[in-house]
């Protein structure tokens, strides 16, 4: 999904951080779970793998949660992922 979301001033690692705009592109991975993730602290922290019932309690944007929902929606009615989950569940 591509979304451009309108973010409002707000204090960054103690800096002032103005009004902007992010182009925002969301996607959906389908991994193993047991993977080992590489986290970038200087770009993201807290970054684990989860299920999608626990998606929303691990999201604390809400504006990003319809987001989400927008695109978990289209992947789940995309025939290959409905062909992929008939193979692993």
């Amino acid at each position: 999904g591509i979304d451009i979301i309108y973010v409002n001033s707000h204090t960054k690692r103690g800096k002032y951080v103005g009004d902007h705009i992010h182009l925002n592109f969301t996607y959906i991975l389908i991994a193993d779970e047991s993977e080992k993730l590489v986290i970038n602290d200087a770009e993201n922290t807290g970054v684990n793998w989860f299920t999608l019932d626990e998606l929303f309690e691990n999201v604390s944007e809400e504006r990003m949660k319809s987001i989400y929902s927008k695109l978990i929606d289209f992947a789940l009615n995309f025939d290959e992922v409905k062909e992929w989950k008939k193979l692993v569940l």
